[in-house]
């Protein structure tokens, strides 16, 4: 459970006085557990009785200030107005020192903020009060495996209990256990049994993380994969990966999975490089007589747009390699359909031939260019080449003395040479598993190989940190 700790109170001469939360001094939640609906109930109580639903423990003597203004900054995500409703305090309220400070512990604990810092001064019986707030990072909520509710359905049933809720969450916090048992008490009323779990990841498509909800109960498979789109439809290839997900569990991140990994490559390859793919449609199938269904019919809806040709591939920034030596990396020509596939190759091959030359910090951002009238798509590519690094320490660990003698032998890279990135990473796909051209026949057993390659001290020079692990 998680628990709350008192922020540091301050008072300052005359009648102002301070306190704060600072959220990086709050015990974690468990992330991946339903906190009870008392909760959900607890927030209810704060946001309609006000003062009413503070822990009774955190209740102090009669108060003898009433508040006459509240404000609240500071935060960029949420309203003022929504700030205060959240406090659960308004003008007229008696209050006391104690009780706002149970208040600001209970606004902290939530997630969304990162700070809660309050001040109040008194005039006669009236107190001014002001939250001074910091925003803790948001992610957005993904709804996994719930398919008998849309997105709508699940989001309005979260904003009944949480009013806050707009899609995003705090990455830990009580606020997430408030989602959880809105989530729960919505499946309560449909007669569908689970549990909720939650995890932070990142989406299937990008580095970008969500706060993904759950449902640990009711066992649904897919029992079927179409498409909206003659040119998933007719893919054999395609055809053939649709097993990737039949029978499976249904989830809305591994279909997601699924269209990044196997969907989005057939169209970019074939010049599609716009086509928008929709969230997918399940449909019920299964036995009628049965309570609840079992299987579901998933439609992924695919908006192919155009397919587009190459017209040209254009660089800047490049001082070290000439747009000749880059020119001969595009293995799509002009006039040809603009493979997207290919060309993410050959952005990979050109940070590749950076970090042959010790430029292992290259940011290559190709931005299109899309001319609609002809079907055509230029690409400028922005080089940001960064330092250029020398070979520093060679650091090697979970190795007999035999064994690191011999890899230190086939290490090609001595200390001051230019730091070769394409060997190095060469190096460790070869180290993967024991290779006699690097051991000989030495006994070797390693389950894994861990690496890190970490600025050394002197200046523009790389370390290479190899850890073998049995």
């Amino acid at each position: 459970m998680s628990m709350t700790r008192q922020p540091e109170h301050r008072e300052t001469s005359g009648d102002a006085a301070y306190g704060s939360l600072d959220s990086a001094r709050r015990t974690k939640v468990n992330k991946m557990r339903v906190r009870p609906l008392s909760v959900l109930a607890l927030l209810s109580a704060i946001l309609i009785g006000g003062l009413s639903a503070v822990p009774s423990s955190a209740q102090a003597p009669p108060p003898s200030n009433v508040i006459a203004e509240i404000h609240a900054t500071g935060s960029r995500h949420y309203t003022e107005a929504q700030i205060v409703t959240l406090s659960g305090l308004k003008p007229g309220t008696p209050i006391t020192r104690e009780h706002l400070q149970a208040v600001a512990n209970y606004m902290a604990q939530l997630g969304i903020f990162s700070r809660v810092n309050y001040r109040f001064t008194t005039r006669d019986a009236d107190t001014n009060l002001e939250f001074q707030v910091e925003d803790a990072p948001l992610v957005p909520v993904w709804f996994d495996n719930f398919p008998w509710f849309s997105d709508e359905e699940l989001l309005n049933a979260v904003r009944l209990a949480v009013p806050v809720f707009d899609g995003v969450a705090p990455q830990d916090g009580s606020l997430l256990d408030d989602i959880s048992g809105a989530l729960s008490l919505l499946l309560q009323t449909q007669k569908i049994s689970g549990t909720i779990e939650r995890a932070l990841l990142s989406r299937p498509d990008s580095d970008d993380m969500v706060m993904q909800f759950r449902i640990i109960g009711p066992t649904l498979t897919i029992g079927s994969i179409a498409y909206t789109d003659s040119l998933a439809q007719n893919s054999q290839k395609l055809r053939d990966r649709n097993l990737d997900l039949i029978g499976k569990p249904f989830s809305r991140f591994a279909i997601e999975m699924f269209i990044t990994e196997q969907v989005r490559p057939l169209y970019f390859s074939s010049g599609h490089l716009r086509a928008q793919f929709g969230a997918p449609q399940p449909r019920f199938t299964g036995d009628p007589s049965q309570p609840l269904p079992s299987q579901v019919s998933v439609t992924l809806p695919i908006d192919p747009g155009p397919a587009y040709k190459l017209r040209e591939v254009t660089w800047s920034g490049n001082t070290v390699l000439n747009q000749g030596p880059l020119d001969t990396l595009v293995t799509v020509k002009r006039g040809e359909i603009a493979d997207g596939v290919a060309l993410a190759g050959v952005w990979q091959r050109v940070a590749r031939e950076y970090a042959r030359r010790g430029y292992t910090e290259l940011k290559v951002n190709p931005q299109p260019e899309f001319s609609d009238a002809d079907g055509t798509v230029a690409f400028r590519v922005a080089l940001e080449e960064g330092p250029q690094y020398r070979m520093g320490q060679l650091v090697i660990t979970g190795l007999s003395l035999d064994a690191e003698r011999a890899l230190r032998a086939a290490w090609k890279l001595v200390p001051g040479d230019v730091f070769d990135g394409a060997y190095v990473e060469d190096m460790l796909v070869k180290l993967e598993k024991p290779s006699p051209e690097i051991f000989g026949r030495l006994p070797l057993r390693y389950s894994q190989v861990g690496h890190l390659l970490s600025p050394g001290e002197a200046a523009d020079t790389m370390d290479v940190m190899i850890d073998f692990q049995r």
